[in-house]
């Protein structure tokens, strides 16, 4: 599975713009595109979930063509990769449980981690209270990441000793 977080704007209604989280994956397992969205989309308001996420057959090309450039053509068709633009026009929206206000990227950050390609395993609800433990876990993750170019010792002292080596 390839998943990507993506993090677009959406338009409100007054014309007021938000940006929001979700995460897209190309599912080999399951020969589909899916979209773990975790907004509480109302009937008969805009955006609509389909109306949000009307650009996935553009943005799973780009990812095609991203894979392409970094394999080469040979390669990635050698891998008889399904035909993700096909998918992409009628994507899967997976049931998942439901963000409160502000917290879809903590909700997407577990979806990543928690979904088997099929469903979510792991213990998240609808505005789930353990949100404020994932504030801290995310923020771990970020700053701690072995990726991240930021040296411990440029950290203020009292956040060092939390550094996984410390």
């Amino acid at each position: 599975m390839i998943m990507m977080p993506l993090f677009k704007p959406m338009v409100l209604p007054k014309d007021k713009k938000v940006n929001h989280f979700s995460l897209y994956v190309m599912n080999r397992y399951q020969s589909s595109v899916d979209i773990l969205d975790s907004l509480p989309y109302l009937k008969n308001h805009r955006p609509s979930k389909n109306t949000y996420h009307k650009d996935c057959e553009n943005i799973i090309s780009r990812m095609v063509q991203v894979m392409k450039a970094f394999y080469g053509d040979a390669q990635y068709n050698a891998s008889k990769q399904p035909k993700w633009e096909l998918f992409a026009k009628k994507p899967t929206f997976v049931k998942v449980p439901l963000q409160g206000a502000n917290e879809c990227g903590h909700y997407t950050l577990k979806y990543a981690e928690c979904y088997d390609g099929e469903k979510i395993v792991g213990n998240i609800r609808d505005n789930d209270p353990h949100i404020v433990d994932w504030n801290a876990e995310d923020l771990y993750r970020v700053v701690f990441n072995r990726n991240n170019q930021l040296l411990v010792n440029e950290l203020p002292k009292e956040f060092q000793p939390l550094a996984p080596d410390a």
